[in-house]
């Protein structure tokens, strides 16, 4: 684990066992804009977070928050075809996910909730981690050509800030504790440069010799490749498995949860 994540759960640790006065979990859906929205698919995540208002406010609140999201996770038959013709089939998996930590900040529009309706503000700063994984198969035929890398890693990140509204509806019942509460918000999210895979349109592609690269289908792509071996001919050649992109890191990020208050 990185040290940024350690840094993080030490600090939601430490807002728990002293004088948080909030916290919770939920779901959030990010959804890619921009270049990025034209190669990756929606982020999916599951968050923590830790609150506390600032020393004689009611209306003003900062924490910290960490979270872990996927937004591609699939096998992919792949037909990897060769100079003289021949080839095989052989599955391709691919997984790509996100890990975030940020400290969150917080302005409610009121010092207590009108009516059980609680709106705000929110801002945060904070670290995501792009990381996905080409894993190729072994193919059924295993006489013909085998990869000699089957698993391919790809990872970078991003600094970035978000901003956005949300509110908060009271929710607590005969059967909830006291202080339970539905948090819904949306927020835009705006990162520095990274590289990541293009999953949304994984496409068959010719295999190249590894001394006459594939080209880039674009010029802001470059192909992900991963070597093969002809077991008779002891060949070496290279098939493209995905794209591999850099964009700035732009989302729209849609958030739902419980959330528990202590004395605001």
């Amino acid at each position: 684990m990185k040290p940024v994540y350690l840094l993080a759960l030490f600090t939601v640790i430490s807002f728990s066992l002293a004088a948080q006065k909030e916290w919770g979990f939920t779901y959030s859906a990010s959804l890619p804009q921009h270049e990025m929205k034209k190669n990756i698919n929606t982020t999916h995540s599951l968050n923590a977070f830790v609150m506390s208002n600032f020393k004689g406010s009611k209306k003003l609140s900062w924490g910290v928050e960490i979270g872990f999201g996927q937004y591609a996770f699939f096998t992919k038959e792949q037909d990897i075809r060769f100079p003289d013709g021949s080839g095989i089939k052989t599955d391709v998996s691919y997984s790509s996910n996100v890990v975030n930590a940020g400290l969150l900040g917080r302005y409610n529009f009121f010092k207590e909730a009108k009516k059980g309706i609680s709106p705000y503000f929110t801002a945060k700063l904070g670290y995501a981690n792009f990381f996905s994984k080409v894993y190729v198969h072994d193919p059924e035929d295993e006489d013909d050509c085998k990869p000699l890398d089957k698993k391919t890693p790809i990872k970078d990140h991003s600094f970035f800030a978000s901003y956005g509204a949300g509110l908060q509806i009271d929710v607590s019942g005969k059967q909830r504790p006291k202080g339970t509460w539905l948090d819904i918000s949306v927020s835009q999210i705006h990162g520095t440069k990274l590289d990541y895979i293009n999953v949304k349109d994984i496409k068959d592609h010719v295999h190249n010799d590894p001394n006459n690269p594939t080209p880039p289908t674009s010029d802001k792509s470059t192909p992900l490749t991963i070597k093969f071996v002809n077991v008779a001919t002891q060949t070496i050649h290279e098939h493209q498995l995905a794209e591999v992109y850099n964009s700035p890191f732009r989302a729209l990020q849609i958030k739902a949860g419980i959330v528990w208050r202590l004395d605001l």
